[in-house]
């Protein structure tokens, strides 16, 4: 996983949306992770990563857009962006709760998956978080900023982790199979499948497919 960037540059937004995608991915088992820096210096990781190619590799890069204050009591606010949190705080304090509590804040970004190995892009799509009102108290610390960047990172729909997950290949390990056409399969967390996703079944030492399932639960 690579710096993400922030409007087209380096930013702590990014680096915080990478870290935290980063930290989603090697919860899930799935992944041995590594957060390289982006540019020349990424590349430079990512090719001493690539050796042995004895095992399959992705790489993750993204990009971060503008926050966007919404809201019918956000009025004024509208294209405050990143590295613009203190001044936030400094408008938001002196003012009465339900300013706070009316408003909500969204952001977007892209992400693409290319395999490490072969550079072959596995594909590119959109993320985006936001939240949902905001009580006064939560303006320090963190604040909205980091409050909607999780959000963009760890949404069950539209987060980058989510869709991370849906343009790779989920491997798991049949446990048991019943007659029923009904199998019990292992892929380290049950957080990484949705119900109904599809599973090629594959003899172990490899060949044509056997069967296909899809999840139940």
């Amino acid at each position: 996983v690579a710096d993400f960037l922030q409007n087209g540059h380096d930013g702590p937004a990014g680096v915080q949306v990478a870290d935290l995608l980063a930290r989603a991915l090697s919860e899930t088992r799935r992944f041995d992770v590594v957060r390289i820096p982006s540019g020349t210096a990424g590349a430079v990781e990512l090719g001493r990563l690539r050796e042995p190619r004895n095992r399959p590799g992705w790489l993750v890069e993204g990009g971060v857009r503008g926050i966007r204050v919404m809201g019918s009591d956000s009025v004024g606010m509208q294209g405050l962006g990143f590295g613009r949190a203190r001044g936030v705080n400094r408008l938001l304090r002196g003012t009465p709760g339900n300013l706070a509590r009316g408003s909500s804040f969204a952001v977007d970004g892209w992400l693409r998956v290319h395999d490490a190995n072969d550079g072959r892009m596995l594909g590119q799509r959109n993320f985006q978080g936001w939240t949902i009102g905001l009580h006064p108290n939560y303006w320090y610390g963190g604040g909205p900023v980091g409050q909607v960047l999780d959000a963009s990172v760890l949404d069950e729909r539209h987060g980058a982790t989510r869709l991370v997950l849906d343009m790779l290949p989920l491997e798991g390990r049949i446990v048991s199979a019943s007659a029923g056409h009904t199998a019990v399969v292992d892929v380290g967390s049950a957080r990484t499948v949705t119900q109904g996703e599809r599973f090629v079944v594959l003899p172990p030492e490899g060949g044509d497919p056997i069967a296909i399932l899809r999840a139940r639960r």
